[in-house]
C-alpha cells in the first residue's frame, strides 16, 4: 500500500509537474504569441509609414522633374533671347558683319540708329541751351575751362579755345562756323 501510495503520490506529483510545465509552456506560448503580435503590428505600422514616405517621395520627385523641365525650357528660351540680344548689340555697335543681314533687318537697324542719334542730338542741344541760358562761363564740352571763343555768324559763346579748335559747327545751333575769335572776361 505504501508502494501504491508512493506510486500515486509520484503520479500526482508527475501530473502536477506536467500541468505546471504545460501551464508554463502555455504561458510562454501566450506571451510569445502576444510578443509576436506586437512585433507584427509594429512591422505593419512601419511598413505603412514606409509606403507613405515612398509615395511622398515619388510625388516630390515628379514635382521636381516637372519643375526641372520648366526651368530647363526657360533656360533654353533665355539662351535664345540672349543670342538675339548679343547679335543685335553687335549690329548696333558696328561689330557685326552687315552683309549677313536681310534688307528688313538692315532697315530696322538703320531706323533704330537714326532714332538713337536724334535722341542724342536733342539731349546735346538741350544741354547747350541750358548752359547758354544759365550764363555759365564754363565750356559746355569739357566742362573745365572758361568759355573764350565766339562763333560767327551765330555769335554763340559756349566753348573754350581748345574745344573750339575741334569743331566745324556750332554745338548750339549746328550752323557752320565761318569764323571765330577769342574773348576775354565776361560779357
Amino acid at each position: 500500500m505504501l508502494a501504491a501510495k508512493y506510486e500515486l503520490d509520484s503520479t500526482n506529483s508527475t501530473a502536477i509537474q506536467v500541468n505546471s510545465i504545460r501551464n508554463h509552456i502555455t504561458g510562454l506560448n501566450v506571451r510569445e504569441i502576444e510578443r509576436k503580435a506586437i512585433v507584427e503590428i509594429q512591422l505593419h505600422r512601419q511598413l505603412d509609414q514606409l509606403k507613405a514616405l515612398h509615395e511622398f517621395r515619388s510625388e516630390m520627385m515628379q514635382k521636381m522633374e516637372r519643375r526641372y523641365a520648366r526651368l530647363k525650357k526657360c533656360a533654353n528660351e533665355l539662351r535664345v533671347e540672349l543670342a538675339k540680344v548679343l547679335k543685335l548689340n553687335l549690329q548696333l555697335t558696328g561689330q557685326a558683319s552687315l552683309t549677313e543681314l536681310s534688307v528688313s533687318e538692315l532697315e530696322s537697324l538703320e531706323s533704330t540708329l537714326e532714332n538713337g542719334l536724334q535722341q542724342i542730338r536733342q539731349s546735346l542741344r538741350q544741354q547747350y541751351k541750358d548752359a547758354i541760358e544759365s550764363k555759365v562761363e564754363t565750356c559746355i564740352v569739357c566742362l573745365t575751362e572758361k568759355v573764350s571763343m565766339v562763333f560767327l555768324p551765330c555769335r554763340h559763346r559756349v566753348l573754350c579755345g581748345n574745344c573750339a579748335l575741334r569743331v566745324n559747327t556750332c554745338p548750339v545751333d549746328r550752323k557752320e562756323i565761318h569764323d571765330m575769335f577769342p574773348t576775354f572776361g565776361s560779357i
